[in-house]
């Protein structure tokens, strides 16, 4: 139970109810009894809890691993580990809720009846959105299918990718009017796919592209009608979690376990820009239509907006609690979809609000120092039991250090002068002895809320 509200109405046995919230992300209604005090003076009478009601059709009970929107933007779609959900954007309400397996990946498939979805345990599942029932549950893959992608620009096909180093390309198929699947072909990887993706298709069909995302680090891609080998793309530290490709083809953004963004020119294979993007493994990469921005996600719980022509960071959104594992972009572009593993869905609709990116990159360098300074708090009273001033020194108790530093070498000088009988003062000690010039730097040029820190930037030869 994660949290619990009493209702202030009593009921005319006495008893009243309770609203608790659970982990697992339902709602349980109670009925609490109140022992009768007269009559239960002499006996240990306790408080007696009825379930009446579990609300569980509403939300995930686990983490939301795929969301995808409709080609209309009316409806949006969100998977976990125990069923598919439907949603209307126009309410934000669950229509629609089927049993699944645990699926990790998923899309609309075209004219926005069916869902696709691929289960972490290899089996293609179809379910129909306008009832809720399952239609085709097949298995795929020896392994877990990490990534489904359409094939443009009717979605006649689609791809698979798993763990067991085999795309599979597959075909859709009408029998007697129920939607059928048939594997046309398969390529072999020499290790587990992560992610795949589709070129947009241009005015010629032969040039659609396949890229790859796989284990080994590297991105591959082929042309989609022969399945020759044209580009390998190098560079990441750790596997290659998500890519997507831009709508004219010419840009391939790659995320990676190393937490790092590349941005690779689809012409000759080179990376135009590596960007360290999360402070955790890079989940999700989404292009707006249209544009050369795009949005990505990580483990850290934050989605960031980029451009790719200029490589900078346009917008930081930080509201999930844990990892996003999944985002979707709507076509025409006003709002995002984010899922993840705080079982939530989130909205951000575009406004017309401007934004500064200048503005937006120091908000995001003062709140990192925040929580750098947090977590350095957290860990010194987890440490010695008791709250330590954090060590992180301000511009001004730098400067503090270096004018003590500069008084105590003045000091110094002139005080061995001054033991002289034909000693004259220095003109900077401004008409001060020696220690009394050292103890007005420290008492009236030094803040006293800097001066702790300025006095421990001091170098230790300066110390007797």
């Amino acid at each position: 139970m994660k949290s619990i509200s009493f209702s202030p109405h009593v009921e005319r046995d006495g008893s009243y109810r309770a609203l608790g919230s659970t982990t697992s992300n339902s709602f349980e209604v109670f009925r609490i009894t109140v022992p009768n005090q007269k009559q239960n003076s002499d006996s240990n009478s306790e408080y007696s809890f009825t379930k009446l009601s579990v609300l569980e059709m509403h939300g995930h009970r686990s983490d939301v691993r795929s969301v995808c929107i409709s080609s209309d933007g009316a409806q949006v779609a969100s998977v976990s580990g125990e069923c598919v959900k439907v949603w209307s954007t126009k309410n934000h309400s669950c229509i629609r809720s089927c049993a699944t397996g645990y699926g990790v990946s998923m899309t609309f498939i075209t004219g926005n009846r069916y869902l696709l979805i691929g289960t972490k345990e290899g089996r293609i599942q179809i379910v129909d959105s306008s009832n809720g029932e399952m239609i085709i549950d097949q298995e795929a893959h020896e392994g877990p299918i990490w990534s489904v992608a359409l094939q443009p620009p009717e979605g006649k096909g689609f791809m698979t990718g798993g763990a067991d180093k085999i795309v599979k390309f597959w075909d859709f198929t009408i029998n007697n009017g129920t939607l059928g699947i048939e594997l046309s072909r398969q390529l072999m990887m020499t290790h587990d796919i992560m992610c795949v993706a589709y070129s947009p298709v241009k005015k010629d069909a032969s040039r659609l592209l396949v890229a790859i995302g796989l284990l080994d680090h590297t991105v591959k891609v082929f042309y989609n009608d022969s399945l020759k080998f044209y580009l390998s793309l190098y560079g990441h530290k750790l596997p290659v979690m998500c890519l997507d490709i831009s709508h004219d083809g010419n840009i391939l953004v790659s995320g990676s376990a190393d937490k790092t963004i590349k941005i690779w020119g689809l012409d000759f294979g080179d990376c135009h820009r590596s960007l360290l993007a999360h402070e955790d493994t890079v989940t999700c990469v989404k292009f707006q239509p249209d544009t050369h921005y795009f949005f990505s996600s990580g483990k850290d719980g934050g989605i960031k907006y980029w451009d790719a022509d200029r490589f900078e960071q346009i917008l930081y959104l930080p509201n999930h609690i844990s990892s996003v594992w999944s985002l979707a972009v709507s076509p025409d572009s006003s709002f995002v979809l984010s899922g993840g593993q705080d079982r939530s869905l989130r909205i951000w609709e575009r406004t017309d609000d401007l934004v500064f990116i200048e503005e937006e990159r120091e908000r995001a360098i003062e709140a990192k120092i925040e929580v750098d300074i947090e977590k350095r708090d957290q860990h010194d009273t987890a440490t010695s039991g008791e709250l330590i001033v954090p060590t992180l020194p301000s511009i001004e108790s730098l400067k503090g250090g270096e004018r003590i530093i500069e008084a105590l070498e003045l000091v110094e000088v002139e005080y061995v002068k001054s033991l002289k009988s034909n000693y004259h003062a220095n003109i900077i000690l401004r008409g001060m002895s020696p220690l009394q010039y050292m103890c007005w730097t420290l008492r009236d040029s030094i803040k006293s809320a800097d001066l702790e820190m300025a006095l421990l930037v001091i170098p230790f030869h300066y110390i007797h």
